[in-house]
């Protein structure tokens, strides 16, 4: 735990007041260079630490929840599709900083990016991880969603649907899961 015990001081030192909205983002690097800068044993028992927590994701401690961030962001800087599965198939953040985690999975540079939550959900054994995953599916495919009340069916008509037309289709810069106003509710808009 002497990653976590250097981030509460460095995070200490961060003033909330003056960063606003950037507090959360500041945090979060902080703690990938940490994680970064550690050795390769410490990184991997903190990731093997946080992937095996028994609890959902809303019930961890910020530190957990900001330490499987980091991984994710440590992951997709690498481009390492494989991992983005294995992490967010235990556990999935629901957002980056304050950025949604479909918006930022929608927007990494691997084959298919959206479909990281999708084959996370197919390989995820914890039901209550697959249902979190399927949920993050729904909020970004709201259309879709409301077609298919089956959770399997659903995630296979996603996947059908995201294959057919990510050629013709960018992410929403201005999305967010819990709006419905028609310039933020859609995760992909058409790119034309």
């Amino acid at each position: 735990m002497e990653i976590k015990r250097k981030w509460d001081e460095q995070t200490r030192l961060l003033d909330r007041d003056k960063l606003l909205k950037d507090y959360p983002g500041k945090k979060l690097e902080l703690l990938v260079q940490l994680l970064e800068e550690a050795p390769s044993t410490q990184f991997s028992s903190e990731l093997e630490r946080v992937r095996k927590l028994p609890n959902d994701y809303e019930q961890m401690d910020e530190y957990d929840k900001y330490l499987l961030q980091a991984f994710f962001l440590i992951y997709g800087k690498q481009n390492d599709r494989d991992k983005l599965v294995d992490l967010l198939s235990a556990k999935c953040p629901r957002f980056i900083a304050t950025s949604a985690i479909e918006l930022e999975v929608a927007s990494l540079n691997v084959k298919d990016p959206f479909l990281v939550l999708l084959d996370s959900y197919d390989k995820a054994q914890d039901p209550g991880a697959r249902k979190y995953l399927i949920d993050i599916v729904r909020e970004a495919l709201k259309d879709l969603s409301e077609k298919y009340a089956d959770d399997t069916e659903f995630a296979k008509m996603a996947r059908a649907w995201y294959v057919d037309h990510q050629s013709s289709i960018k992410t929403n810069p201005y999305y967010h899961p819990f709006v419905r106003f028609p310039e933020q509710r859609d995760l992909f808009v058409p790119s034309h």
